[in-house]
């Protein structure tokens, strides 16, 4: 019997309480099982999980009932568009001034956080350019920055739309990718290229990398419209899957930007927020782990407005969005850039913190608003950010730049930024981006035209951005008609 007992122990030790799964269907728990990639375990909604509100199911040996915590470490700070990374070294200093890069996404806010914080993160520039001339074919560039030099190159095989993804797990480089065919996404780094065949009845608008179900897999996302079905919505696609793309249905489709909502009590969940445009108007959506992975219209009031009569250029009145922290409360807000400025703080409502219109900005609108136009990024700054925008007068185009403090009286201090002198006479500032170009640890200026020409301003050289030197990298194929539309994604490698 004692022999009988032993064996019995025996062998009950040798079993292992575990079950492993490889895909979502495995984990058929009836609550929105999960297989997560990292473990080959299955995961089920849990809302007494902090930030993912997800837990291991049982049989999933020591891992079971603990909290999915669904971070990974950068192997690259300087490329946004990756999962929340943990809170330790250069991510516990950002994560310190901005704790949504620990707990949503490691967004582009983050990327200059860390340039800034992290005495070893020194990044090369990468810029991909989308830019637009009337009814003409569009030119897409890869334009880059090493420290010492630009670069450009012309990616004529590509037909619409370029962007930077961000890296592959584990790895360093950015991808850079655009649409050689209708539905036909060609993705490039040094290791070869992938083709990801997608619907090629749709007209995709804007494309990004983004861990939207917070899993950890290299997932991207497509904003796009079916005008056969008469469907808008973003397409999910999980690269390193075989499934089926998943469709939300948003009704909306022009731009779609995502970063970390503060709700009412103050608080950032895990899952990425987003604002999604069409034409004039823009959406404030929620993302949550919820078992219909919602994605929602926050509230019926949050929907804001720029002027509908604005339409210079294909475009339409909405050009950018921007996610940073202009008051310095650790937050994200929301700044969007079109017919006029509007900045969200806090808790997002209707009604914005300043609504900003006319040249030179002001919150009095007292100028015709179907005549100016902006683009622009926010600086950083030791208490907050600063507003870069770059106004497009219709039907006259001028280069000019300012930089605007907004308070929390909602009142602004406005000053000019001196561009170089440029010899073109009918020019505009078309796109705005902020970056370290130069290893410095302060952030730089950089504006492209609509001839596709720089203009650079350098930390290094002039702290108070009063210094920009003008750069001509790129060609533009004909040159006759100034583009009307640029549109940017940036990234960057270690160096």
């Amino acid at each position: 019997m004692i022999r009988l007992l032993a064996l019995a122990l025996a062998l009950g030790a040798c079993v292992q309480d575990h079950y492993e799964c490889v895909r979502d269907t495995d984990c058929n728990l009836g609550d929105g099982g999960r297989c997560e990639a990292e473990s080959h375990r299955c995961t089920q909604y849990d809302p007494g999980c902090p930030i993912t509100q997800r837990a291991y199911s049982a049989h999933s040996a020591e891992l079971s009932g603990t909290c999915f915590v669904g971070t990974a470490t950068p192997q690259n700070y300087c490329a946004a568009g990756q999962p929340p990374a943990p809170s330790e070294g250069c991510a516990a200093t950002v994560c310190g001034k901005l704790p949504a890069c620990c707990t949503t996404g490691w967004s582009e806010a983050c990327v200059l956080e860390a340039q800034q914080a992290c005495p070893d993160v020194t990044c090369d520039t990468r810029i991909a350019i989308t830019a637009q001339r009337g009814a003409r074919p569009a030119e897409m560039w890869d334009l880059r920055y090493d420290g010492t030099k630009w670069t450009a190159k012309l990616h004529d095989e590509f037909i619409n739309m370029v962007a930077y993804l961000a890296p592959q797990a584990e790895g360093k480089e950015p991808r850079f990718a655009g649409f050689a065919n209708a539905g036909e996404l060609v993705i490039e780094s040094s290791t070869g290229r992938q083709v990801l065949e997608l619907d090629p009845t749709r007209d995709y608008h804007d494309m990004l990398s983004l861990d939207f179900d917070r899993d950890l897999r290299d997932t991207l996302l497509f904003d796009y419209q079916d005008a056969a079905a008469r469907v808008l919505g973003i397409e999910v696609v999980k690269l390193d899957l075989v499934d089926l793309p998943r469709d939300l249905d948003i009704n909306v489709s022009t731009r779609m930007s995502f970063g970390a909502l503060t709700d009412e009590h103050g608080l950032v969940d895990g899952y990425p927020d987003a604002v999604v445009t069409q034409s004039s108007s823009y959406k404030v959506m929620t993302n949550g782990p919820g078992v219909d992975r919602r994605f929602r219209e926050l509230d019926d009031d949050v929907d804001g407005s720029f002027d509908a009569n604005n339409t210079p250029g294909a475009s339409g009145p909405v050009r950018t969005f921007q996610w940073a922290d202009i008051d310095g409360d650790k937050k994200l807000d929301l700044i969007g850039f079109g017919n006029s400025i509007r900045v969200h703080t806090g808790t997002i409502t209707a009604t914005p913190l300043v609504d900003l219109d006319c040249d030179p900005p002001s919150t009095n609108h007292t100028c015709d608003p179907t005549n100016t136009m902006y683009n622009g990024a926010i600086l950083p700054t030791a208490t907050g950010g600063r507003i870069l925008a770059a106004p497009f007068d219709y039907p006259t185009q001028v280069r000019k730049l300012y930089a605007i403090d907004v308070k929390a009286d909602h009142t602004i201090k406005t000053e000019v930024l001196p561009l170089s002198t440029s010899t073109c006479t009918t020019c505009t500032i078309l796109a705005v981006i902020v970056r370290d170009l130069d290893g410095d640890h302060l952030p730089d200026i950089v504006t492209i035209d609509s001839q596709l020409e720089l203009d650079v301003a350098l930390s290094s050289v002039d702290p108070t951005y009063k210094t920009f030197q003008h750069f001509t990298p790129m060609a533009p194929l004909t040159g006759d008609t100034p583009m009307n539309n640029i549109r940017v994604s940036v990234s960057g490698e270690p160096r």
